[in-house]
């Protein structure tokens, strides 16, 4: 005959003190167990005792658990939600969301682990099963988030900001020092915020879909600054990504951006800083461009058209003098990238009929300063505004017109139309570079006693477009296959692009004397130019020992910086020479 099978015993109660004690396994049972009855011992079980944490390893799979749930969201937070024509059972299915939300909560009991990381848990918990059929038919997706899904491009977001803040981890104290870090390291050189509106919106608890943008494009560049923030770079960044990508423009009849719009562009504008500070130059080239075009679409590139004159309102002013910012900022990104990556550019300078910026100053207090068009500007010197950032945007401008000319002469060349000269537009243009280099030599401070990021950069700049204009000339009589009709000018040009890549050698040494955060972001372009410069005429006598030298300077900046990847790609410098 079988036996019976023994029935597997359950533990009735909690294991008593004794077992503890000397770590034995406790069956349980009553009165006593049985390492207290062979022992003859009273059996004591603490009621009061709480139960035992989570087991080893539980807490990492979950973990990862919620990592792959918030990847998933992010995925299907870019798409919209897909209601029915016909809402007559809308009642029905929010009964059917708070019942499915009901079970997910009553679920969590079990867990047994911190509150902080309860409510974690149910955060990324999906509130839509993927097998409901009742569900899925009124959504495009299979797990969403309603509260987030719902948001537009400029309602307030506040549990997106929430939701972003906690997965990121970054708490007050953090936010602020992000923010201060932005203003003292970044601003002097990409200074397209008011720094007292900036701080005052940015801590109220509901902020528009671009404002959660800038925001975060604000701490993403800041982190670059401070180790202190490094773990947080990678993930500010694809934040910014993910919210420029699932955020659009408000249509505004007549082509005027509206509040909204402008703050977009900042993003962006701050999204391509941090590009070319951490990423490669080719990825930087698509933001700037898209930058450019975005500034564009919102009609920045037109903000002085119908009001030639600056407003008597403080407030009125700060915000058409962001726009010019906004703007002037990309067009400065758009150009630099450009040529530090050899592409033509589509910049048309005649269409822009926007304002320079007033001085950063009279900026941050509301002081209202009327500042000339560039046209007007670029042919004179003014003595009574000084503005590095618009020595910076001149120079640009420069560089644009070179750029231009050199598309121009290879037209001719293709239609055979020999006697375009381009001696007609090289004079010009160095004449122009040359009162540049007189303004910034008489009329600002010396170099040796000032540490603004923005006065070197334009120096630097400065000495970078004349190499930038030889290099192009000289292309150009490559391809003509005849040397210059005038061979007395074009000996004076040739000393004084070697003057110039001597002059970027000695601004180069002077780096090493300034901390990494007081150097201009943008500084490596003109460095890349006077490598080139120096790389194409080797076979001077003086060319050699600058170019070593410079080389010399970029190693060792690259060396202490970990973030900047333009001075460590020095070898791309020597696949496109001038």
């Amino acid at each position: 005959m079988l036996s019976t099978p023994t029935p597997s015993r359950r533990r009735q109660r909690q294991a008593c003190q004794e077992c503890r004690r000397r770590k034995l396994r406790c069956d349980g049972r009553q009165p006593r167990c049985s390492s207290c009855e062979n022992i003859d011992t009273q059996c004591d079980v603490d009621p009061n005792r709480k139960p035992r944490g989570p087991k080893k390893g539980y807490l990492i799979a979950l973990q990862n658990k919620i990592e792959t749930l918030e990847d998933r969201l992010r995925q299907q937070e870019q798409h919209h939600l897909k209601w029915p024509d016909n809402l007559e059972y809308g009642d029905e299915m929010l009964d059917t969301i708070a019942s499915h939300t009901t079970a997910t909560l009553a679920g969590l009991e079990d867990a047994r682990l911190p509150t902080d990381t309860d409510l974690l848990t149910m955060r990324s918990t999906p509130l839509v099963s993927e097998s409901d059929a009742s569900l899925s038919s009124y959504f495009d997706v299979n797990m969403v988030s309603t509260t987030m899904a719902l948001l537009q491009d400029h309602t307030p977001t506040t549990s997106l900001s929430e939701y972003i803040s906690n997965s990121l981890h970054i708490t007050d104290p953090m936010k602020t020092e992000l923010d201060q870090l932005y203003f003292d390291r970044i601003h002097a050189a990409v200074p397209i915020l008011h720094q007292r509106r900036y701080l005052s919106w940015s801590k109220l608890p509901d902020k528009t879909r671009s404002r959660t943008c800038l925001q975060h494009a604000v701490w993403a560049t800041a982190s670059l600054m401070s180790p202190q923030f490094q773990h947080l770079q990678d993930k500010l960044y694809s934040e910014v990504k993910r919210l420029l990508a699932t955020t659009t423009l408000v249509q505004i009849p007549g082509g005027q951006g509206s509040v909204g719009d402008v703050e977009l562009v900042q993003a962006w504008v701050l999204r391509t800083t941090y590009e070319f500070i951490k990423m490669n130059r080719y990825e930087t080239s698509l933001s700037a461009a898209y930058t450019f075009r975005l500034a564009q679409l919102i009609g920045l590139h037109k903000v002085d058209v119908l009001n030639n004159l600056p407003s008597n309102c403080e407030i009125d002013f700060i915000t058409t003098e962001e726009k010019r910012r906004a703007f002037w900022m990309a067009f400065i990104l758009e150009t630099l990238s450009s040529i530090h990556s050899n592409l033509p550019l589509v910049v048309n300078e005649h269409m822009i009929c926007t304002r320079l910026p007033v001085p950063d100053h009279e900026f941050q207090n509301g002081q209202p300063v009327c500042i000339g068009f560039l046209h007007e500007l670029l042919s004179k010197r003014s003595q009574t505004v000084k503005s590095p950032l618009n020595e910076c945007i001149m120079l640009a401008a420069l560089c644009a017109r070179i750029s231009f000319h050199a598309q121009q002469h290879n037209k001719y060349l293709l239609h055979n139309q020999a006697d375009y000269d381009s001696l007609e537009w090289r004079k010009p243009l160095y004449n122009a570079l040359a009162l540049r280099l007189q303004t910034l030599e008489e009329d600002y401070p010396s170099q040796k006693h000032s540490s603004d990021p923005a006065l070197l950069f334009a120096n630097f700049l400065a000495q970078a477009s004349i190499l930038y204009l030889w290099g192009n000339a000289q292309s150009l009589e490559w391809q003509n296959g005849s040397p210059s009709r005038s061979n007395s000018l074009n000996t004076e040009f040739q000393q004084l692009a070697f003057s110039a890549a001597q002059r970027i050698v000695e601004l180069a040494r002077s780096l090493l004397d300034f901390p990494l955060s007081k150097i201009h972001p943008f500084t490596p372009i003109p460095l890349c130019l006077g490598v080139k410069f120096l790389s194409a005429n080797s076979l001077d006598s003086i060319a050699a020992p600058l170019q070593q030298e410079l080389l010399d300077v970029i190693r060792r900046l690259s060396s202490a910086s970990n973030v900047q990847q333009s001075y460590i790609d020095i070898s791309d410098i020597y696949q496109d020479p001038v």
